[in-house]
């Protein structure tokens, strides 16, 4: 991710990322940059929590298998422990040029103990399921509950992971409308 910390938190002491209350920050590329990828997340780093940021996702730096959040680790025992709450993630909301595979405003992969809690999801609009407002992929342990997700082709998709690895998702009290499909697993 473009923001994203250098170090691991540790347990009772995560780093957090925070708006100061009653103020709001926009997190989003500026419009000459032309990188692409995620705007926030946590890349192998543990113990990490994002609050209260307006994530604006643009057209020219969306990028295939990933979004502007993702928590995404190297194998399972990394990217541990992250949390993402109070957001409000705005997607593409693309219908004339959508984005490639796999593109998502979320994207978890190969994460454990991940928290998303208490987020406004919106605009990830594509042409198929794989476009989702949250997506996990390989991750064990997901806790995905208090968001409204709306306008994006699907809202929550619980995607692949070997079965030998005992996982717990836990998806509760989503409010998800205007949207193609609402929850997917595979």
């Amino acid at each position: 991710p473009a923001q994203q910390p250098a170090n691991n938190g540790a347990p009772g002491a995560p780093i957090t990322f925070q708006v100061y209350p009653g103020h709001s920050v926009t997190i989003q590329y500026d419009p000459s940059e032309t990188d692409r990828g995620p705007l926030i997340g946590s890349y192998t780093r543990d113990y990490i929590i994002w609050d209260g940021f307006i994530i604006v996702e643009t057209d020219q730096n969306n990028h295939q298998d990933t979004g502007p959040i993702v928590i995404f680790g190297e194998s399972y025992d990394s990217a541990q422990n992250v949390t993402l709450k109070n957001l409000d993630v705005r997607g593409l909301q693309a219908t004339v040029s959508p984005p490639g595979e796999n593109h998502n405003s979320i994207r978890i992969e190969q994460a454990d103990y991940a928290t998303i809690e208490n987020n406004k999801i919106h605009g990830i609009r594509g042409e198929f399921h794989n476009h989702a407002a949250i997506m996990t992929y390989f991750s064990h342990n997901i806790t995905i509950q208090k968001n409204e997700i709306y306008n994006s082709y699907t809202g929550i998709y619980i995607k692949g992971g070997p079965a030998e690895i005992e996982s717990e998702f836990i998806v509760r009290d989503n409010l998800i409308h205007d949207i193609n499909i609402g929850i997917r697993t595979s």
